[in-house]
């Protein structure tokens, strides 16, 4: 007995495939590990005063990269919408398909539809204008940090970091190809929903509506989750590493704060040269006391080093 012949679907499109949008998840994620990792050299190659002006350039990057992710998670978002909207017209069919309110319906379809290629459009402008201010945003820092400590500059500008900025630049002016596919099916069912005379004078068959509404449902269930994962990864673009939740970084700085309100001194840790990328060689000095605030940040330099540093890399201090 041969296979059943292949169901024709004329009336209604498929969904789009989920991992479309899984896609733009995997953008935010990579995007995100490489702006933490500079974040975390950048604030590395800074000892008790900071360099406002380069810290400055780079949350500006930040804050940008952020606005420019937001279309990405509206994308998530309208489409998510989408796929819940037509669970719903499938499930009014056939019935639905004679009444006066019907074309208006499949109208709504072809806005939902402008919506979704609209936020594609924004998101790629966006992303392109992106590119332009990475190599801007280095050269605002290098500039700063040139200005006071030298050596802060050597932290920062070794080529194992700007390997780094540069794998950023490719991910940014590559990743229009992440949205061009959900621009093409919106763009094509856009086109479809706009022939509403063949809605008008078309029954889908009882078949076709059941495989409707069981694609449609799995792919609206499929996109429960994505934006929130979105906007969550947007979110850590635009502010950088969540340092307070590192895990026991917020007991550290409690109990810093606490001694040094005692009267107690602490000594300093000079951070030297990140090497390699990311090894960090600190060792302790004697000095002055520190200011809570510097204490906590290089408590907290040594927490993550492990983390971000190979362990053949590491040197014992």
């Amino acid at each position: 007995m041969g296979d059943p012949p292949s169901l024709v679907v004329s009336y209604l499109k498929l969904p789009p495939d989920e991992q479309l949008f899984l896609n733009i998840r995997d953008l935010f994620q990579t995007m995100a590990e490489k702006l933490d990792h500079l974040a975390l050299v950048l604030a590395a190659a800074q000892d008790v005063e900071p360099s406002s002006e380069a810290e400055k350039a780079f949350e500006d990057l930040q804050r940008t990269a952020g606005a420019h992710c937001l279309k990405g998670f509206e994308i998530a978002t309208l489409s998510g919408l989408y796929g819940k909207s037509m669970v719903e017209l499938v499930d009014s069919l056939p019935g639905a398909s004679g009444t006066e309110r019907f074309p208006f319906t499949i109208r709504g379809f072809s806005g939902q539809c402008d919506s979704i290629i609209e936020s594609c459009n924004a998101a790629i402008k966006g992303i392109e204008k992106l590119t332009q201010e990475i190599p801007i945003t280095v050269q605002r820092i290098r500039d700063a940090l040139d200005a006071g400590d030298k050596s802060s500059a050597s932290v920062v500008f070794t080529e194992a970091n700007s390997q780094v900025v540069n794998e950023l630049i490719q991910i940014v002016r590559d990743s229009p190809s992440v949205f061009y596919p959900i621009k093409q099916y919106f763009q094509e069912s856009g086109e479809h929903f706009k022939n509403r005379e063949s809605f008008l004078t078309n029954t889908p068959s009882l078949e076709e509506i059941d495989v409707m509404r069981q694609r449609w449902a799995t792919f609206s269930a499929s996109m429960e989750g994505v934006p929130k994962d979105l906007n969550r990864l947007r979110s850590r673009i635009a502010v950088g590493p969540d340092i307070l939740r590192a895990p026991g970084l917020l007991d550290t700085s409690k109990t810093q704060s606490a001694a040094a309100a005692d009267g107690s001194e602490t000594a300093p840790t000079a951070r030297k040269a990140i090497q390699d990328g990311s090894t960090v060689n600190a060792a302790p000095v004697k000095g002055a006391p520190v200011h809570p605030r510097t204490s906590w940040w290089r408590s907290w330099w040594q927490r993550i080093r492990s983390r971000i540093t190979p362990k053949h890399l590491r040197k014992s201090n």
